[in-house]
Parts: structure tokens; C-alpha cells; sequence
């Protein structure tokens, strides 16, 4: 009996280990994923009819990996195309494994969601507190005030190099788990709120635009359940206002604002004359989008191939001398863009079948959380293109953690 409860135990703490192990690295992010492999044989289902369509709601994640698949089968870059679908290979691998391992119940859902959330307020003090350090001694060396710019751009998740809307992204589901499922779990009010401040000033500090604006979408999604539920929506709108006073009262998250719609301002933190000249920024993701939209016209049904897509999109800055693309070496920096680009309107399908999924799952189990992670994915998809391990693993991983919570119901018996 003592050996089966520890084998779930550490098939419980790796499956914590995944939920989190991005936050500090992509090697540290694949070693969890590898352990939690090994601690599914071990927690595997007794009797298990493997019938395919049992399992239907898991099959998007790996239907996309599959598609990345054939488009190495025509695909000009296939070193790139091959690491791509490694990078890719925890849309198979988790699936499969929530697929043939005991459910876990709700107790243990309670264990782990709990702990994301604590993993994710000690992620950002950790941050927080080295950036100040940083700015500490930089004060001491320099005799300056705080340098804003460095601490927002730089310091703050520099400790763990993260990429900002990732981050965002990872702290708005803890958010979301908060606000919609941790409600009224905790008996000190005062523990529960500090919790809630460390996720939004956080994501504040994060300095990710569209995690703002997903941020500003979670607050409306709260003030529907709210209104819904007849509860008081006059605290929730007052949050709402001075988050985004706050916000724009901190100085290079008011210029990263005014910047992006090249405002005109006397800028500290940003140029002055990119603002006259048009923001570079700006117009250099629109100019990417128009761009990836004339290559995928050439090649709407099969794309370019899995690998190739970048490299196509390099020659096209190259032809049209946009030197600023170039020089950076962007991607689509739009999901949906790059996955219709490399394996055309099938692997773009596979992506939205993805998203529906999640969507029509919390539709019809009115779960705000799962409703909150598919605005995340969707809306983040429009500016970021979801090529690094960090990102993937965390979409996939909540991805077959709350589908399995509805609809994964195959015949088994345990005992």
C-alpha cells in the first residue's frame, strides 16, 4: 500500500514540476517533462480499452504535431523543420500521458493548482527583489536615481531570461485560478489578496502589452461572473481603474503606451525621433503580416513546409529591402500566420481545432478558468508566434490538464 501511494506522489509532484519547470529554463522545462514520462509508468491505467475515439478531445494537440510532421516531407530546411518538431514533441508526449495514466481527482487537481500559484508569486518576488538589487547597486556606482528603462526592460526577468508575454501568459492563468476556482478557499483574506497584488504587479512590471490588454479582458470576464452571481461589481471596476492608473503612472510603461501609437512625448525611455519617423515597431508587424499574407497566397494549401517558413519570409525582407526586418530576423510574430505559412490552411485547421476545443469545453461547462485560457492562447496568437519550448509546454500541458477534467472518461477499472 505505502509503495502505491508513493509512486502517485511522484507522479504528482512531476506533474507540478511541468506545470512550472518553464518558468526558469527550456532544458529545466524538457527534464520535467522526461520525468513525468517516467512516473506515468508507473501510474498507468489497469483494463484500458485503447480505443481511439474515447479519447477525441486529446487528439487536436497531436493531430498538430502530426501535420508538423508531413510538412518535412516537402520542406527545403529540414535541419530547421526537424528541430521544430522536437521542440514540438510535448505535443504528443503529454497528451499521451494524461491519455494512459490514473485521472487525477480533485483533491489532487486542489494540490497542484495551488501549487502553480504559489510557484508563480515566488517566480515574481524572486524577480522583483533581484531587480531591485540590481538597482541598488547600480544607484551605488553611478549615483542615479532608479533607471527605469533597465528595470522594466531588463532587470526584472533577467534573473530567469524570460520573454515578457510568456510570462504574462503564465501569471494570468494563475490569476485566472485565483479569481475563479480560489475565491473563497482562503480562510485569511489578507493571504488571499497579497496573492492577487503579486499576480498583477507582476504582469504590470512584466511590461508585456498584450498582457495588459488580456489582463483588462480577465477584469471584464471577473465583472460578468460577478454580475451573473448578483455580487457587488463596484469593487472589481474600481480595481479595474486604478490598475490602469498605476499602470500609466509608472514611466516607461506610460512611454511603452505612448510608443506604440508613436504619440507625441517627451520620451525618456524610448526615441524621440523613431516616434517622428513612425514607430518602427509598429510598422514593422504590419509590414511582417502583409508580408507573410503574399507568400501564403502563393502557397495557401500546403505551405512552405515545416522549417521553411522563416526562411521564406527572410527572402521576401530581403527583395523588398526592408533593412529593420532583416537586421531582427523576425517570424510571422502571429500564430495563426506562421502555421497557415509552413504547413498551409491543414496545420492552420489543426491549430484552430486546438483552440475550439478549448472554447467549447468551457462553453459547456461554464468554467471560467478554461474560458480564460483559451482568451490567453487566442489572444496572444495575434502577436507572438509560439515557437519556444517555454510557451509550447505550458499551452499543452493545460491544454490535456483541463480537458481531462470534463471529457476523458474511457472504461477502465482501478482498484
Amino acid at each position: 500500500m505505502n509503495i502505491n501511494i508513493n509512486k502517485r506522489n511522484i507522479f504528482l509532484i512531476a506533474v507540478w514540476l511541468v506545470s512550472i519547470g518553464y518558468f526558469f529554463s527550456y532544458r529545466i522545462a524538457s527534464w520535467t517533462v522526461i520525468l513525468l514520462m517516467t512516473a506515468s509508468l508507473f501510474n498507468l491505467k489497469k483494463k484500458l480499452k485503447t480505443h481511439l475515439f474515447s479519447y477525441k478531445k486529446l487528439i487536436p494537440p497531436i493531430l498538430f504535431f502530426i501535420t508538423l510532421i508531413i510538412g518535412l516531407t516537402y520542406t527545403e530546411n529540414l535541419d530547421r523543420g526537424l528541430k521544430i518538431v522536437e521542440r514540438f514533441i510535448s505535443f504528443l508526449l503529454i497528451p499521451l500521458i494524461f491519455m494512459f495514466t490514473k485521472p487525477l481527482d480533485e483533491k489532487e487537481r486542489e494540490k497542484i493548482e495551488l501549487g502553480y500559484i504559489y510557484s508563480v508569486s515566488a517566480f515574481y518576488v524572486i524577480c522583483f527583489l533581484t531587480a531591485v538589487y540590481r538597482q541598488i547597486l547600480f544607484n551605488l556606482s553611478h549615483k542615479k536615481g532608479i533607471n527605469w528603462y533597465y528595470f522594466y526592460r531588463y532587470d526584472f526577468l533577467e534573473v530567469f531570461n524570460q520573454h515578457p508575454t510568456y510570462v504574462a501568459m503564465f501569471a494570468l492563468l494563475s490569476l485566472s485560478l485565483l479569481l475563479f476556482k480560489f475565491d473563497s478557499y482562503f480562510k485569511n483574506a489578507f493571504s488571499y489578496y497579497l496573492l492577487i497584488f503579486i499576480h498583477v504587479f507582476g504582469i504590470v512590471l512584466t511590461g508585456s502589452r498584450m498582457g495588459y490588454i488580456v489582463l483588462f479582458a480577465l477584469g471584464l470576464l471577473y465583472l460578468h461572473k460577478a454580475y451573473k452571481n448578483h455580487k457587488k461589481i463596484l469593487p472589481t471596476l474600481i480595481s479595474l481603474l486604478l490598475i490602469i492608473v498605476l499602470s500609466l503612472n509608472i514611466p516607461i510603461v506610460k512611454e511603452r503606451f505612448l510608443f506604440t501609437f508613436a504619440a507625441k512625448y517627451n520620451y525618456r525611455y524610448n526615441s524621440n525621433s523613431a516616434v517622428k519617423k513612425g514607430n518602427p515597431e509598429k510598422q514593422g508587424r504590419l509590414t511582417i503580416w502583409t508580408d507573410a499574407l503574399e507568400l501564403i497566397q502563393k502557397r495557401p494549401w500546403i505551405g512552405w513546409g515545416t522549417g521553411s517558413d522563416n526562411d521564406v519570409l527572410q527572402q521576401i525582407y530581403k527583395e523588398k529591402n526592408q533593412k529593420f526586418l532583416i537586421e531582427k530576423g523576425y517570424n510571422a510574430h502571429n500564430s495563426y500566420l506562421q502555421w497557415w505559412l509552413s504547413g498551409g490552411i491543414l496545420l492552420l485547421l489543426a491549430y484552430l481545432l486546438f483552440l475550439g476545443t478549448i472554447l467549447t469545453v468551457g462553453l459547456q461547462q461554464k468554467d471560467y478558468v478554461l474560458l480564460m485560457f483559451f482568451l490567453i492562447i487566442s489572444m496572444v496568437s495575434l502577436t507572438e508566434t509560439f515557437y519556444r519550448v517555454q510557451g509550447i509546454i505550458f499551452i499543452v500541458f493545460f491544454y490535456s490538464y483541463f480537458i481531462t477534467k470534463y471529457y476523458l472518461k474511457p472504461k477502465y477499472t482501478t482498484h
